[in-house]
C-alpha cells in the first residue's frame, strides 16, 4: 500500500484567508441578540398591554419563518418547510 498524498491546497494560501469561521461567529451572535431583542419586547407587551397586536405576530414571522433569499447556497434537497 502507498502512503496518503499530503494535502495540497487547491489555491495557495486559501486556509488562511478563509473567513467562514468568522461569518458563521458573527452571523450567529448577530442572531442570537436579535432573537434577545425580539423576545423582551413579546415579554413587555404582554406585561404591559396583556395581548400581542398584528405587528407583534409579523416580527414572530420573520424570526420564525426568514425570507428565501436569506439562503442563497441552499443545498439540494434541503428542508423547505418555510
Amino acid at each position: 500500500m502507498s502512503a496518503a498524498a499530503p494535502f495540497e491546497e487547491l489555491y495557495p494560501g486559501y486556509a488562511q484567508e478563509n473567513k467562514g469561521p468568522l461569518i458563521l461567529t458573527v452571523t450567529a451572535t448577530l442572531t442570537g441578540l436579535c432573537l434577545l431583542f425580539v423576545l423582551s419586547r413579546l415579554y413587555s407587551r404582554m406585561i404591559s398591554i396583556g395581548k400581542l397586536a398584528f405587528d407583534d405576530f409579523v416580527v414572530i414571522v420573520c424570526i420564525v419563518c426568514p425570507a428565501p433569499d436569506s439562503y442563497p447556497y441552499k443545498q439540494q434537497g434541503g428542508d423547505e418547510t418555510c
